[in-house]
């Protein structure tokens, strides 16, 4: 006991008044100290002293869990790292893409398709000439199908987001060997097939696919690619209808 409080003062005699331990039941000795004394309301330390018998029951008690100490040491007991972490930079540096309306996305010869994950159909709808001065990732699509899933439950309206893709009129074979880009942001939710960064309007905003990467018109994130065709053994794109 480091201190007591004695906030009632009595008659009572201090020195016939003894404190016995309440585990093993031996005298303590009273003593009294300056509560404004440093080092008194709080004990700095992380592991306070433990009472001797109570240090040694906590052994005991784990060497009966762990009799041949298999157990891995507890993370207070590992040493701290001293070695500052290492924090990687950017990979990529993110650079503008060609187009970032519809308009302009209309003007470099590309179709509007979109796509319905529930419906599991396409469509390529008209904007109006409002829309087109829009940013092609911020403006989203529902899909407005009545859809009826079992025969007991009412028609509705789907009214899932559609997927936007920006694809050529018309697509590149899979086993045609040519070098094509697939980019997509998983935030905004819209992808662009067979990209050729040897024609225009991409041929005027190459990338370097070791180091450099699309930013994001929508959310100015980082843009992913997949890049296919050319020397390399051309990947195969699974089955999607028209």
């Amino acid at each position: 006991m480091r201190f007591v409080d004695l906030r009632v003062s009595d008659d009572r005699d201090t020195r016939t008044t003894t404190f016995s331990c309440c585990l093993c039941g031996s005298e303590g000795a009273l003593t009294f100290d300056d509560p404004a004394k440093e080092g008194l309301q709080y004990d700095p330390r992380p592991r306070p002293v433990r009472h001797p018998d109570r240090a040694l029951r906590l052994r005991l008690v784990d060497r009966l869990h762990d009799p041949f100490g298999h157990k891995k040491a507890a993370r207070e007991d590992l040493s701290q790292r001293e070695k500052p972490r290492h924090e990687p930079q950017p990979r990529y540096q993110l650079k503008p893409m060609p187009f970032r309306t519809f308009g302009e996305a209309l003007a470099a010869g590309l179709v509007i398709n979109v796509y319905c994950r529930e419906c599991r159909r396409h469509a390529r709808p008209e904007l109006p000439p409002a829309a087109l001065d829009r940013c092609f990732a911020r403006l989203s699509f529902r899909c407005q199908s009545v859809v009826q899933r079992w025969p007991t439950m009412p028609p509705r309206v789907c009214g899932t987001r559609g997927l936007l893709g920006l694809e050529p009129p018309e697509r590149i074979s899979p086993n045609s060997g040519i070098k094509r880009v697939l980019l997509w942001c998983g935030r905004c939710g819209w992808e662009i097939y067979d990209v050729r960064q040897d024609q225009p309007p991409w041929s005027a905003y190459p990338i370097k696919s070791a180091s450099e990467r699309y930013c994001c018109p929508g959310c100015g994130g980082l843009v992913s690619g997949h890049w296919s065709g050319g020397s390399i053994v051309p990947g195969t794109e699974g089955y999607r209808p028209k």
